[in-house]
């Protein structure tokens, strides 16, 4: 009989589970079982025991390929830890110069506060130097156009 007319025997593929939910298309990791496509309950990985499954797959014609497939499987599965570990690494070296990166921001910028009180306390100095050089020069100046008393007023000749 050909695999033609098996299938044609075979009943119709469900659309619900038993729980009144949609099946959904899964496929099997197991070793007996590799890479083979079904149709099952959306709890089927966590446990649930509907019992609604449907093989949309044929099985592997012997044991030799669902051992080789299952290998692959399992290297695959291998494969992705190794690249998730490496992503773990990576997201935590990331991290780490993140706050370092932050740190040292954070010192630059207490040090450029430190620099700017710094030019503006040069700058007040600078500021009140040039205004006692004014004052000083000014009363030079008023000093010889009139006469200064004691409690600092100026007279001026008439």
């Amino acid at each position: 009989m050909s695999s033609s007319s098996n299938r044609s025997n075979r009943p119709p593929p469900p659309t619900h589970c038993e729980h009144d939910q949609p099946v959904i298309r899964q496929t099997s990791r197991t070793i007996d079982f590799p890479l083979r496509r079904f149709l099952g309950c959306v709890e089927y990985y966590n446990g649930s025991k509907c019992k609604t499954f449907y093989w949309l797959d044929p099985e592997l014609p012997n044991d030799y390929y669902k051992q080789e497939v299952f290998n692959l499987i399992q290297k695959e599965k291998r494969m992705k830890e190794d690249m998730y570990g490496k992503i773990r690494y990576l997201e935590r070296e990331i991290e780490f110069q993140k706050s370092t990166m932050e740190k040292e921001m954070f010192l630059l910028q207490l040090e450029l506060k430190e620099s700017k009180s710094s030019v503006l306390l040069m700058f007040a100095e600078i500021v009140m130097d040039a205004f006692t050089v004014v004052i000083k020069v000014d009363s030079k100046t008023k000093m010889t156009a009139g006469h200064l008393s004691p409690n600092g007023v100026i007279s001026r000749p008439n």
